[in-house]
């Protein structure tokens, strides 16, 4: 799970990006629930951007987490999958080009950013699931947490492989919840609760 529910910080296994100069995550406030709060900073970025994750400890995993937000403009939360700042994939609620919500895939890599897929998603609450089978990750929804519906292809890990990434290993993959409002300022929160990490 995300975090024990009588407890007020997260358990050891979270790890963040280097040091934030102010708090952004708040557990338990309100009870049961992280309240992130969104940066301008971006994870294609060397900074500080709002994101905490735990390591991928298995080929075949399923993560699913519920996530309430409301993007506005340029705004987006969600899950991400990385390997390091300029190398990962991300499962992300934001705001279509028509201002519609929708749930969409991105790549983050050396070049930028690339949307790989978006789909509509409906407003609410939402769950958001990422499944690793071995070098490939699929990004997932559902309104009901039972039927859940694939956004884009599948996505090639390779892309977060030391090997084609020649660099510094990091500590591996990691995967968790992201938020940014990649530039703009911003007062926005996204809501996670219920987080779950399951080996296939």
């Amino acid at each position: 799970m995300l975090f024990r529910s009588t407890h007020p910080v997260l358990d050891p296994e979270w790890m963040g990006r280097r040091a934030a100069p102010e708090p952004f995550l708040h557990v338990n406030d309100p009870p049961g629930t992280l309240r992130l709060e969104l940066r301008p900073e971006s994870v294609a970025e060397r900074t500080h951007y709002s994101f905490v994750g735990i390591r991928q400890r298995h080929f075949r995993f399923t993560a699913d987490v519920t996530i309430g937000f409301v993007p506005q403009h340029r705004e987006e939360a969600g899950m991400l999958v990385m390997q390091k700042d300029t190398a990962a994939f991300g499962c992300l609620l934001r705001s279509g080009a028509d201002g519609a919500q929708v749930i969409g895939v991105t790549q983050f890599s050396e070049t930028g950013r690339q949307e790989l897929a978006a789909v509509p998603a409906p407003v609410g609450a939402l769950h958001l699931r990422i499944r690793g089978h071995d070098l490939q990750y699929y990004c997932e929804f559902s309104v009901d947490g039972k039927h859940y519906r694939v956004v884009g292809p599948a996505l090639d890990g390779h892309a977060l492989s030391p090997a084609v990434l020649e660099g510094f290993n990091y500590t591996g993959v990691v995967l968790g919840l992201y938020g940014s409002s990649n530039g703009a300022p911003t007062q926005a929160q996204a809501f996670f609760s219920d987080f779950e990490y399951r080996p296939e």
